[in-house]
């Protein structure tokens, strides 16, 4: 039996790139896909990549310190306000 992550009782699985180790709780790309099953799976997974890496690039343009430097760009009270 495969192990699932488990967020809060929710069995799910997590999302990585070529760049990762391939787990059992964690889906990557074929690096060679054989057939036009694993093109599709291929296909579907980095479609959910672009949609993740876009919400955390709008997220660290609205929320800036989230940036590499993290610090914050404003003083504390005016960013307590923001």
């Amino acid at each position: 039996m495969r192990h699932i992550y488990e967020n809060n009782g929710e069995r799910c699985w997590l999302i990585g790139d070529s760049g990762y180790p391939l787990s059992p709780s964690l889906m990557t790309p074929f690096r060679n896909p054989g057939n036009a099953a694993e093109e599709r799976y291929n296909s579907a997974l980095t479609s959910a990549r672009n949609v993740v890496e876009r919400c955390i690039g709008v997220l660290k343009m609205r929320f800036r310190c989230l940036l590499r430097e993290r610090t914050a760009r404003y003083a504390p009270l005016v960013v307590s306000k923001l």
